[in-house]
Protein backbone atom coordinates (compact mmCIF):
# COMPACT_ATOMS: atom_id res chain seq x y z
CA UNK A 1 0.00 0.00 0.00
CA UNK A 2 2.99 2.33 0.12
CA UNK A 3 5.25 3.66 2.80
CA UNK A 4 3.45 4.67 5.96
CA UNK A 5 -0.09 4.16 4.73
CA UNK A 6 -2.57 2.65 7.13
CA UNK A 7 -5.33 0.33 5.94
CA UNK A 8 -8.51 0.86 7.94
CA UNK A 9 -11.84 -0.91 7.40
CA UNK A 10 -14.99 1.22 7.21
CA UNK A 11 -17.86 0.93 9.63
CA UNK A 12 -20.76 -0.83 7.91
CA UNK A 13 -22.86 1.87 6.14
CA UNK A 14 -26.04 -0.14 6.71
CA UNK A 15 -28.83 0.15 4.15
CA UNK A 16 -27.40 3.18 2.29
CA UNK A 17 -27.63 3.02 -1.48
CA UNK A 18 -24.64 5.31 -2.18
CA UNK A 19 -21.19 5.51 -0.57
CA UNK A 20 -18.66 8.21 -1.54
CA UNK A 21 -15.17 8.17 -0.02
CA UNK A 22 -11.51 8.94 -0.69
CA UNK A 23 -8.89 6.21 -0.56
CA UNK A 24 -6.17 7.21 0.24
CA UNK A 25 -7.94 9.80 2.34
CA UNK A 26 -6.71 13.36 2.60
CA UNK A 27 -5.05 14.42 4.86
CA UNK A 28 -4.25 11.22 6.81
CA UNK A 29 -3.57 8.82 3.91
CA UNK A 30 -5.97 6.19 5.26
CA UNK A 31 -6.69 3.43 2.74
CA UNK A 32 -9.95 1.46 2.79
CA UNK A 33 -9.37 -2.25 2.04
CA UNK A 34 -10.20 -2.90 -1.64
CA UNK A 35 -11.91 -6.18 -0.70
CA UNK A 36 -14.34 -4.28 1.53
CA UNK A 37 -15.13 -1.80 -1.26
CA UNK A 38 -15.78 -4.65 -3.69
CA UNK A 39 -18.14 -6.29 -1.21
CA UNK A 40 -19.99 -3.03 -0.56
CA UNK A 41 -20.42 -2.53 -4.33
CA UNK A 42 -22.52 -5.68 -4.33
CA UNK A 43 -25.06 -3.87 -2.13
CA UNK A 44 -24.83 -0.22 -3.20
CA UNK A 45 -23.12 2.19 -5.57
CA UNK A 46 -19.59 2.96 -4.33
CA UNK A 47 -17.69 6.03 -5.61
CA UNK A 48 -13.98 5.96 -4.67
CA UNK A 49 -11.86 9.09 -5.07
CA UNK A 50 -8.33 7.80 -5.76
CA UNK A 51 -6.76 11.19 -6.47
CA UNK A 52 -3.81 10.33 -4.21
CA UNK A 53 -3.52 6.66 -5.19
CA UNK A 54 -0.75 7.07 -7.78
CA UNK A 55 1.54 5.36 -8.45
CA UNK A 56 -0.58 2.37 -7.28
CA UNK A 57 -3.18 1.07 -9.78
CA UNK A 58 -5.92 1.04 -7.16
CA UNK A 59 -9.32 -0.17 -8.31
CA UNK A 60 -9.20 1.20 -11.87
CA UNK A 61 -9.20 -2.26 -13.44
CA UNK A 62 -12.27 -3.30 -11.44
CA UNK A 63 -14.52 -0.30 -12.09
CA UNK A 64 -18.15 -0.97 -13.01
CA UNK A 65 -21.56 0.69 -12.85
CA UNK A 66 -21.57 -0.05 -9.10
CA UNK A 67 -17.87 0.60 -8.34
CA UNK A 68 -16.95 3.99 -9.78
CA UNK A 69 -13.37 5.26 -9.52
CA UNK A 70 -12.17 8.88 -9.76
CA UNK A 71 -8.54 9.58 -10.65
CA UNK A 72 -6.53 12.80 -10.88
CA UNK A 73 -3.73 13.70 -13.29
CA UNK A 74 -2.29 16.73 -11.52
CA UNK A 75 -1.17 15.19 -8.20
CA UNK A 76 1.32 12.61 -9.49
CA UNK A 77 2.48 14.70 -12.45
CA UNK A 78 2.75 17.91 -10.44
CA UNK A 79 0.52 19.87 -12.85
CA UNK A 80 -2.66 20.77 -10.93
CA UNK A 81 -3.35 23.73 -13.21
CA UNK A 82 -4.05 21.38 -16.13
CA UNK A 83 -7.39 20.49 -14.49
CA UNK A 84 -7.51 16.95 -15.84
CA UNK A 85 -9.23 14.02 -14.16
CA UNK A 86 -11.05 10.81 -15.01
CA UNK A 87 -14.10 8.77 -14.11
CA UNK A 88 -13.61 5.04 -14.59
CA UNK A 89 -16.96 3.25 -14.60
CA UNK A 90 -19.13 0.76 -16.43
CA UNK A 91 -20.51 1.55 -19.89
CA UNK A 92 -23.95 2.68 -18.64
CA UNK A 93 -22.60 5.19 -16.11
CA UNK A 94 -19.86 6.38 -18.46
CA UNK A 95 -22.36 7.12 -21.23
CA UNK A 96 -24.65 9.00 -18.85
CA UNK A 97 -21.74 11.13 -17.64
CA UNK A 98 -20.63 11.89 -21.21
CA UNK A 99 -24.12 13.20 -21.91
CA UNK A 100 -24.12 15.37 -18.77
CA UNK A 101 -20.63 16.80 -19.40
CA UNK A 102 -21.32 17.78 -22.99
CA UNK A 103 -18.96 17.95 -25.95
CA UNK A 104 -16.04 19.84 -24.39
CA UNK A 105 -15.44 18.58 -20.84
CA UNK A 106 -11.63 18.92 -21.14
CA UNK A 107 -9.57 21.66 -22.80
CA UNK A 108 -7.32 20.92 -25.77
CA UNK A 109 -4.14 21.92 -23.85
CA UNK A 110 -5.11 19.48 -21.07
CA UNK A 111 -5.64 16.70 -23.63
CA UNK A 112 -2.27 17.39 -25.29
CA UNK A 113 -0.35 17.61 -22.02
CA UNK A 114 -2.04 14.56 -20.52
CA UNK A 115 -1.51 12.45 -23.64
CA UNK A 116 2.20 13.30 -23.78
CA UNK A 117 2.65 12.64 -20.07
CA UNK A 118 0.88 9.28 -20.04
CA UNK A 119 2.93 8.12 -23.03
CA UNK A 120 6.20 8.87 -21.22
CA UNK A 121 6.67 5.58 -19.37
CA UNK A 122 10.33 6.35 -18.61
CA UNK A 123 9.44 9.56 -16.78
CA UNK A 124 6.73 7.78 -14.84
CA UNK A 125 9.22 5.16 -13.68
CA UNK A 126 11.65 7.87 -12.61
CA UNK A 127 8.88 9.67 -10.73
CA UNK A 128 7.96 6.49 -8.86
CA UNK A 129 11.58 6.09 -7.76
CA UNK A 130 11.85 9.77 -6.81
CA UNK A 131 8.70 9.60 -4.66
CA UNK A 132 10.07 6.58 -2.81
CA UNK A 133 13.54 8.08 -2.32
CA UNK A 134 12.44 11.57 -1.33
CA UNK A 135 9.68 10.11 0.83
CA UNK A 136 12.25 8.14 2.83
CA UNK A 137 14.36 11.27 3.29
CA UNK A 138 11.27 13.25 4.31
CA UNK A 139 10.42 10.62 6.92
CA UNK A 140 13.94 10.99 8.28
CA UNK A 141 13.63 14.79 8.42
CA UNK A 142 10.29 14.45 10.23
CA UNK A 143 11.49 11.78 12.66
CA UNK A 144 11.40 14.19 15.67
CA UNK A 145 7.69 14.82 14.94
CA UNK A 146 4.68 12.64 15.66
CA UNK A 147 3.50 11.18 12.37
CA UNK A 148 -0.29 10.82 12.25
CA UNK A 149 -0.70 9.60 8.68
CA UNK A 150 0.93 9.34 5.28
CA UNK A 151 0.43 8.90 1.55
CA UNK A 152 3.13 8.82 -1.15
CA UNK A 153 2.82 12.57 -1.81
CA UNK A 154 2.36 13.91 1.73
CA UNK A 155 2.76 13.31 5.46
CA UNK A 156 0.47 14.40 8.31
CA UNK A 157 2.22 15.28 11.56
CA UNK A 158 1.06 16.18 15.03
CA UNK A 159 2.65 19.12 16.84
CA UNK A 160 1.42 21.21 19.82
CA UNK A 161 1.11 24.47 17.84
CA UNK A 162 0.88 23.60 14.16
CA UNK A 163 -0.10 27.14 13.21
CA UNK A 164 3.13 28.49 14.71
CA UNK A 165 5.14 25.89 12.79
CA UNK A 166 3.17 26.77 9.64
CA UNK A 167 4.16 30.44 9.98
CA UNK A 168 7.78 29.52 10.71
CA UNK A 169 7.98 27.35 7.58
CA UNK A 170 6.36 30.09 5.49
CA UNK A 171 9.24 32.36 6.51
CA UNK A 172 11.52 29.78 4.89
CA UNK A 173 9.45 29.73 1.67
CA UNK A 174 7.88 26.37 2.59
CA UNK A 175 4.10 26.14 2.23
CA UNK A 176 2.32 23.47 4.24
CA UNK A 177 -1.35 22.89 5.07
CA UNK A 178 -2.70 23.83 8.52
CA UNK A 179 -6.26 23.08 9.67
CA UNK A 180 -8.59 25.62 11.22
CA UNK A 181 -10.27 23.00 13.39
CA UNK A 182 -7.11 21.12 14.41
CA UNK A 183 -4.35 23.39 15.70
CA UNK A 184 -2.20 20.33 16.39
CA UNK A 185 -2.07 18.97 12.82
CA UNK A 186 0.02 19.96 9.81
CA UNK A 187 0.18 18.33 6.37
CA UNK A 188 3.56 18.47 4.65
CA UNK A 189 3.89 17.71 0.94
CA UNK A 190 6.75 15.83 -0.65
CA UNK A 191 9.65 18.24 -1.35
CA UNK A 192 10.27 18.87 -5.04
CA UNK A 193 14.02 18.28 -4.93
CA UNK A 194 17.09 17.97 -2.70
CA UNK A 195 17.35 21.72 -2.16
CA UNK A 196 13.75 21.94 -0.96
CA UNK A 197 14.28 18.99 1.37
CA UNK A 198 17.44 20.59 2.79
CA UNK A 199 15.53 23.84 3.37
CA UNK A 200 12.79 21.95 5.21
CA UNK A 201 15.28 20.03 7.33
CA UNK A 202 17.07 23.25 8.30
CA UNK A 203 13.80 25.04 9.10
CA UNK A 204 12.57 22.20 11.31
CA UNK A 205 15.89 22.09 13.18
CA UNK A 206 15.77 25.85 13.70
CA UNK A 207 12.18 25.66 14.96
CA UNK A 208 12.99 22.97 17.50
CA UNK A 209 15.82 24.96 19.07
Amino acid sequence: MGRGRSVVALADPGDADLLVLASPANPDGRVTPPAQLRALAERMTVVVDEAYADPAPGLCGEASDRLIVLRSFGKFYGLPGVRLGFVIAGARVAEALRHLLGDWPVSMPAIAIGTAAYRDAAWRGEQVERIETVGSLLDLALSPCERIGAAPLFRLIGTPDAHALFRHLCNHAILTRPFADRSDRLRIGLPSDGAALARLTHALAEYSR
